[in-house]
């Protein structure tokens, strides 16, 4: 199973952020050049992070993105379901089979992904 790219652009901008951590916004088209993302896609991305209170923006000259709290407090499954959603939630219609799965890949993610900060990927 592979991360949607989407998500593997997201937590691309999010490390470049963390690394670049510091009182002073990045800029979107510096996160951009540094990432090979495209202006327009980092954009839709930055929103659903900011949505996820992840980001917060800055307007401005001086503008840009900052994390919205400590690298050592983001977790990369914060950002997974920030850009995805929840991961194998719980749906009325699945049957008995299927949302036994889905527990079980619920579960298994959260344990896995629990102990990961982003502050650990830079």
């Amino acid at each position: 199973m592979k991360l949607p790219t989407a998500t593997e652009y997201a937590i691309d901008l999010m490390t470049t952020l963390a690394q670049a951590s510091g009182k002073k916004p990045t800029p979107l088209r510096a996160l951009c050049k540094r990432t090979g993302i495209s202006v327009k896609y980092a954009e839709s991305l930055m929103l659903r992070l900011r949505h996820a209170n992840l980001v917060m923006s800055v307007r401005g000259r001086d503008g840009g993105y900052r994390l919205a709290q400590d690298a050592n407090q983001i977790k990369v499954l914060d950002i997974i379901e920030g850009i995805e959603g929840t991961l194998f939630p719980n749906r009325q219609e699945d049957s008995e089979g299927t949302g036994k799965v889905n527990a079980l890949l619920r579960e298994t993610f959260h344990k896995a992904l629990k102990g990961w900060t982003l502050a650990k990927l830079i």
